[in-house]
C-alpha cells in the first residue's frame, strides 16, 4: 500500500516527492486493533445502556403498582463506595408517597444471604415483593426504608459509614429514629 504524506499525515514528511510504505500486515494489524476496540465498546455501551433501561422499567413498574411508597434508587459516590465493603453501587430507598412535614424516621433493612449473587434487578424485584420494600409499602408509615445490597456479609463499620453519608446528605431523616433490621445473613450486619 502506497500512503502519500500530507501537511496532516502522522508519518514524518519526507521529500515532498518521496512516498512512504507501509506494509499491508501492518495495516491489517491496526485495522483488526481498532475493529476489536470498536466492537468492545460498542458491547460495553449496549450492555450499560440495556441493563439500566431495564434496571428503570423495572422501578417504573414497581412505583405504578405502589400506592404508599416511592421507590427511589440510591448510587453510592465513588468516595464513599470505596469505604463501604461489600456493599454494590446501588441500593433502594422508599419515601412516602405523599409529602410529609419534618423529619421521618429510618428504616435500614438488611437482606440474607441468597440475595448475595443476584443481579441489581432482581434483588428490586425481590425487595418488592417479599423483602424491605414490600414491607413499607404494606406498612404504610411515614418513614424512609433504605435497603443497601451486598456481595457479602454486612460489616457493621461500613453500615456506619453508609449511615453517616445518609445523615449527611439526607436531612429529612431523624438522626434520633434510626432502626436496622435484618434477614438472615441480614441479622447478623
Amino acid at each position: 500500500m502506497v500512503c502519500e504524506p500530507t501537511a496532516h499525515s502522522r508519518f514524518p514528511k519526507h521529500h515532498e516527492n518521496q512516498k512512504m510504505f507501509i506494509s499491508k500486515e501492518k495495516m491489517i494489524t491496526s485495522l483488526q486493533r481498532v475493529s476489536l476496540l470498536f466492537t468492545f465498546t460498542l458491547a460495553f455501551v449496549a450492555a450499560t445502556y440495556g441493563q439500566d433501561a431495564e434496571l428503570e422499567k423495572t422501578l417504573a413498574e414497581i412505583n405504578d403498582r405502589f400506592r404508599n411508597v416511592e421507590v427511589k434508587l440510591i448510587e453510592w459516590p465513588d468516595e464513599v463506595h470505596q469505604r463501604l465493603g461489600a456493599l454494590k453501587k446501588l441500593g433502594f430507598m422508599a419515601y412516602p408517597a405523599k409529602p410529609v412535614e419534618g423529619k421521618l424516621p429510618l428504616l435500614i433493612t438488611l437482606h440474607g444471604g441468597g440475595e448475595i449473587n443476584n443481579s441489581t434487578q432482581k434483588q428490586l424485584v425481590r425487595s418488592s415483593e417479599v423483602k424491605g420494600l414490600a414491607l413499607a409499602e404494606a406498612a404504610g408509615k411515614n418513614l424512609i426504608l433504605l435497603e443497601p445490597h451486598s456481595s457479602g456479609e454486612f460489616d457493621p463499620r461500613t453500615l456506619n459509614v453508609m449511615l453517616d453519608y445518609m445523615l449527611k446528605t439526607h436531612k429529612e431523616i431523624d438522626a434520633d429514629r434510626v432502626y436496622v433490621m435484618g434477614h438472615s445473613m441480614g441479622g447478623a450486619g
